[in-house]
């Protein structure tokens, strides 16, 4: 998905994977496959980091990821390692954000 009109759809599948009050069944090894194409466009890579769409995502589908996992963190490293990204497209507010949103998740220091 190299095109920038793919980015509507993105934009709404970060979204429903935000919330946990809508559970859709979702082929989850064909959906990793297809966010691998999404973030080969760098707008889309940056938006799935702004969004924390990989935090989201675990959330979201945790209960059904025993097939996937070395698949699910292999796509972390091509997100996070793989850093090709303009860092100046990152958006500062919005990573802290992030991180204080797994901090209270999941810190055992509450």
């Amino acid at each position: 998905m190299t095109c920038s009109k793919a980015q509507g759809f993105f934009v709404l599948f970060l979204k429903l994977i935000k919330s946990s009050d809508i559970l859709v069944s979702f082929d989850l090894d064909q959906l990793i496959d297809s966010i691998q194409k999404c973030i080969s466009y760098e707008p889309n890579k940056v938006l799935f980091i702004n969004e924390n769409g990989m935090y989201n995502f675990y959330n979201y589908c945790r209960n059904h990821m025993t097939n996937i996992t070395s698949k699910f963190w292999n796509l972390c490293i091509k997100i996070f390692e793989e850093v090709y990204v303009e860092r100046s497209s990152l958006c500062p507010v919005k990573l802290t954000e992030n991180v204080k949103e797994i901090m209270n998740n999941y810190s055992f220091h509450k």
